[in-house]
């Protein structure tokens, strides 16, 4: 292993620990943050931040510190946990002015998972220029447009669950499936085998966990997203490479049938 790159490595992460500390010792006045778990020096939670099936860890957290908003912190960034629906909707509905935004998360960035979702946006010029595109398509005089398509979609889901009870979560997602890709690319599929929901699921699926706190190293330490994929720890970056691939093929696979049929017809 080459030791200047070891070197290097671990200067870059110590520099944006201590970064990260000053900042949060500065002398200014702060608000308190909500309950949550004793943070350690230097690290904070980022070992009691879960990786898998973090849904009990909230519940946990929400009965030990008897509230439903919570917070975490690792390596100096912060943790908001809104552990039910009232919370959620006050802070996401109510005051959505305020925090509508989203965070810089480097692992869907290098996943190239951004630009193109706009619930991933941070607020700023691209999120309007989304918002407005689809406030054009899917405000409520023009989504009534749509009705002819959801209401076939649901009358096959309904024969479906007629035919086969026990596989209502396929029939369920099916029609969702269908729905969008109906309204959106003209594109008509009757089972969840079908190739672009195959695709869209994989990368999908990949994505949400990256979405999840301490999912990944470098969504808590974002300056190791400069370090090579050979290092060892980088393998997020192999991760990250292979959903590039997918969303590459989830984002064109759509558009490239709208086109061949534009050519047919």
């Amino acid at each position: 292993m080459n030791n200047p790159l070891i070197l290097l490595l671990t200067a870059l992460v110590a520099g944006y620990i201590c970064k990260q500390y000053l900042r949060s010792t500065k002398g200014h006045i702060r608000l308190p943050f909500p309950p949550g778990p004793k943070p350690k020096f230097l690290i904070g939670n980022s070992l009691d931040i879960p990786t898998q099936t973090a849904w009990l860890t909230y519940a946990k957290w929400t009965e030990t510190y008897q509230s439903d908003i919570l917070h975490a912190e690792a390596f100096g960034q912060h943790i908001i946990i809104l552990n039910s629906l009232e919370a959620a909707t006050d802070i996401m509905e109510r005051r959505a002015a305020k925090y509508s935004s989203r965070p810089s998360i480097p692992m869907l960035e290098l996943m190239d998972w951004i630009d193109f979702n706009a619930s991933l946006l941070p607020y700023g010029d691209l999120w309007r220029r989304h918002q407005r595109v689809f406030q054009q398509s899917f405000r409520k005089d023009a989504a009534a447009l749509y009705e002819p398509i959801q209401r076939k979609k649901t009358h096959k889901m309904l024969r479906d669950l007629l035919e086969s009870p026990n596989n209502f979560r396929a029939h369920i997602r099916t029609t969702a499936a269908g729905i969008i890709m109906a309204i959106v690319y003209g594109h008509n599929i009757s089972t969840m085998n079908d190739k672009y929901i195959l695709i869209a699921e994989k990368a999908a699926g990949v994505a949400v966990e990256a979405l999840l706190p301490g999912a990944s190293l470098v969504n808590v330490i974002p300056v190791l997203r400069y370090i090579p994929p050979w290092f060892p720890g980088a393998k997020f970056h192999q991760v990250a490479g292979e959903v590039r691939e997918l969303t590459y093929q989830m984002r064109n696979a759509g558009f490239d049938f709208v086109r061949k049929n534009m050519v047919i017809s």
